[in-house]
């Protein structure tokens, strides 16, 4: 774990340099509260030899935001977990595609193809962005880590790369009296749920970005967008 809350400060998202400190997708363990994988998910509701490979990534993170919103304890993930059931993979197919069809045709920069492809995926739940899409590189990137730390404000982060995507959600809980105790809540459709104190949030994001840059290196930057659901 980190000596302190600014030690990995420099190194956030930068995977070659984590990686030098030892800090791989594993440190993400402690984290996790509730497993998911939605390879899974898709060929439990399609059936073995279907093609899953694409995923439901956006979808999956918008409809995590929207039963969160509305519950947060209920059973989200497990085998009586809403995000097994047929019908909310049948419908996050849906959502999928109409993310990939509307960013495709979204806008000159990458960043208002994904502000189009988002916003259509959000619709579907009966949510909305806020403001507009910010880039963060994989580098050093202050201005992330400060919008994950704003509590109440859930998030979508689209990893991107060269022909490359993921896409996860985070939410910052206000924690208890005085702002003590908040943590990130953080889902990747990937790995599940994880729950995370603030003042390991450096340390954390550090070890995702390392997990994704060593699975793909053409992984470069996350795109966020801020959701209201």
């Amino acid at each position: 774990m980190p000596k302190s809350v600014d030690e990995f400060d420099n190194l956030a998202f930068m995977a070659d340099g984590a990686k030098a400190l030892g800090i791989t997708g594993a440190a993400l363990r402690p984290y996790l509260v509730a497993a998911y994988s939605q390879g899974s998910a898709l060929t439990q509701a399609l059936g073995a030899g279907s093609d899953v490979a694409g995923g439901v990534c956006v979808a999956l993170s918008m409809f995590w935001i929207r039963t969160h919103q509305a519950n947060r304890n209920a059973p989200r993930f497990g085998a009586a977990g809403l995000f097994n059931t047929q019908q909310v993979i049948n419908e996050a197919r849906q959502v999928q595609l109409a993310y990939q069809q509307n960013k495709a045709t979204g806008g000159a920069s990458e960043a208002e193809a994904q502000r189009t492809g988002l916003s259509a995926a959000a619709r579907r739940y009966n949510m909305s962005l806020h403001g507009t899409v910010h880039r963060h590189d994989f580098t050093n990137d202050a201005g992330l880590l400060t919008a994950l730390r704003q509590s109440h404000n859930y998030n979508v982060l689209a990893l991107s790369g060269f022909g490359v995507g993921h896409a996860m959600a985070t939410y910052l809980s206000s924690g208890k009296l005085f702002g003590y105790g908040k943590h990130l809540y953080l889902f990747d459709p990937n790995i599940g749920e994880l729950k995370i104190p603030e003042a390991e949030i450096n340390y954390a994001m550090a070890a995702l970005t390392t997990r994704y840059k060593l699975l793909d290196k053409r992984f470069m930057y996350f795109f966020r967008a801020a959701i209201v659901p």
